[in-house]
């Protein structure tokens, strides 16, 4: 059987809002789809850590160009050449997860500017997702800083990308 690789990624929001006898309701979705390559909509690999917990205080950086997991058995190193998709989810209950603002080599592509981060609060989701070219993962721009706000959280994290020519 040939190697097969597919990601589907997805955010939706569901409402139902009745005031006296008005109701208001509805649905959106916004999915995206990736087949196996490294042109639009298509993406090579896939990083993840469930259930991870961090500490107030010690960050966590991720290299990019260096993630590594175990996967069948071994060992899998996943060179990034471009992120395609990123998904976390705090499950705390209380303290926010910081994400981005690493410092040297930082990993900024789709922030505003280097230096930012963006707050996941307890319970929230972060989902991001570039479909086109992807954002760009190179020597200088490949660390990505995880930290609690404060106390201890758990967190999940997937990173779906392309991976750099070996």
């Amino acid at each position: 059987m040939a190697d097969d690789f597919r990601v589907h990624l997805a955010a939706s929001l569901g409402w139902r809002w009745t005031s006296g006898t008005v109701t208001d309701e509805g649905q959106r979705t916004c999915e995206q789809s990736f087949s196996r390559g490294s042109g639009a909509a298509q993406a090579e690999a896939i990083w993840t850590d469930t259930e991870a917990v961090l500490a107030a205080g010690t960050p966590r950086v991720l290299d990019l160009t260096a993630l590594e997991r175990p996967l069948f058995g071994d060992f899998l190193l996943s060179i990034l050449a471009s992120v395609k998709g990123l998904w976390i989810v705090n499950h705390s209950g209380s303290g926010a997860l910081s994400v981005g603002a690493a410092g040297q080599s930082e990993w900024s592509a789709p922030f505003a500017a280097s230096g930012q981060a963006l707050q996941v609060p307890p319970q929230g989701v972060l989902v991001l997702c570039h479909p086109g070219v992807g954002w760009t993962v190179d020597g200088s721009h490949c660390k990505l800083q995880l930290a609690a706000d404060e106390g201890s959280i758990t967190y999940s994290i997937a990173i779906v990308g392309t991976l750099a020519a070996s």
